[in-house]
């Protein structure tokens, strides 16, 4: 019988081919340890994900439930509350908007490629990917650099799992209460001051003209720091990684980094950096001959449906050439991915910048580290090499 456990480490490594049995010998599956159902193939995981009437957000997009120390947002909502929020939240990332950032994000990532340019060597997560999408977040948010690395800190400590272990650890607590601090004291300080055009400026005039409440700004600052930060920065490493593993493409990718979009597309559908949110019935429901209980818990294996053969051909196969943007590497319905053209876009500009530095790279897979999370999936470390000076 197979067992799918999202707590461990041996997952975390590898969860396709478990993925592969959920999907052909329990496509409902119950964990008995941990009390949770799970769906593995496309179409279901889609189904759930639309019917947020049946399959509610408002408890938590975690199997644990929603941490006491975070605050509701437009991920943890369903309509009626959801709609208000969301609106607010589409005003902010408009692709028309979104394009006009591509500058900063390039002379960002250029800033901090040169410091490697002369080494042949960089930590595609710790000096690059890691550090982009939060520092191109904290400057939209009007955060100043220098709070940068904590804030850094606080987002990877609240993600990192510890193995056998349901919820988050001491250090993601602490984490998720030093960044809602942090983002009460914002608030308080621009509430003093006159506002300018960055994202916490936005959301301050929302505030005071009553669209919002205060916890509905908490929530706002805390998902943005984290949108900001693991699941781009581990689309970004995923990608690299995937390049490295398939040589010719990554060759193609070089020759024409038109293609880049198509490997980023790809990436999303064959290893996704969001492995798993989770719902909580509001009713009993039937699928596949058993009944969800009202009130259960019910994981949506993203990174299972992009390898659902009936779904795609060749699932298990990295092609960037195939038309994959129906994949729902940044959700599906609803609460699918405000984000998704700020992610696409610093990727794509982050991955072009990389290879114009390194041309072809190798990957020091025995110091590479994965991490260790039940919900995304990743490296925190990916040491690469190069030819120096390219």
């Amino acid at each position: 019988m197979v067992e799918f456990d999202p707590y461990s480490y041996a997952t975390h490594e590898n969860p396709y081919p478990i993925y592969r049995r959920l999907r052909d010998e329990a496509p409902l599956y119950h964990n008995d340890q941990y009390d949770f159902w799970a769906v593995s193939r496309f179409d279901d995981c889609k189904s759930v994900l639309k019917n947020f009437s049946v399959f509610s957000s408002a408890k938590g997009i975690e199997l644990q439930g929603r941490p006491d120390a975070a605050y509701f947002d437009v991920m943890t909502t369903d309509p009626p509350n959801h709609t208000r929020l969301r609106h607010v939240m589409s005003e902010l990332f408009q692709p028309a908007k979104m394009a006009e950032l591509e500058q900063l994000i390039r002379t960002t990532a250029r800033s901090l490629l040169a410091s490697c340019r002369e080494t042949g060597r960089i930590d595609m997560i710790a000096d690059y990917a890691g550090r982009l999408p939060m520092l191109i977040m904290c400057r939209l948010l009007g955060y100043p650099p220098e709070d940068d690395a904590r804030i850094m800190q606080w987002t990877n400590d609240a993600v990192h799992t510890e193995e056998g272990v349901q919820g988050l650890t001491a250090a993601g607590i602490e984490g998720l209460i030093n960044l809602g601090k942090y983002n009460e004291a914002v608030i308080a300080a621009r509430s003093q001051a006159s506002l300018s055009e960055d994202l916490v400026s936005h959301l301050m005039t929302a505030l005071q003209s009553g669209r919002i409440n205060h916890l509905d700004t908490m929530g706002y600052l805390q998902l943005l720091a984290f949108a900001g930060h693991e699941t781009t920065t581990k689309l970004m490493g995923n990608a690299v990684f995937q390049l490295w593993k398939h040589p010719e493409t990554l060759q193609s990718v070089l020759d024409d980094p038109a293609l880049i979009s198509g490997a980023i597309e790809e990436t999303l559908r064959y290893d996704s950096s969001v492995q798993l949110q989770a719902r909580t019935t509001t009713r009993a429901v039937e699928m596949h001959g058993r009944v969800i209980p009202e009130g259960a818990k019910v994981a949506v294996l993203f990174g299972s449906a992009g390898r659902d053969d009936r779904k795609y051909e060749r699932p298990d196969v990295f092609d960037i050439k195939r038309n994959s943007r129906d994949h729902i590497g940044f959700g599906y319905g609803l609460h699918s991915c405000l984000g998704a053209p700020l992610a696409r876009l610093e990727s794509r500009i982050a991955l072009e910048e990389l290879f114009k530095m390194t041309g072809r790279y190798e990957v020091d897979q025995a110091n590479a580290r994965i991490v260790h999370s039940a919900n995304v999936h990743g490296f925190q470390s990916l040491p690469l090499s190069f030819k120096a000076g390219a």
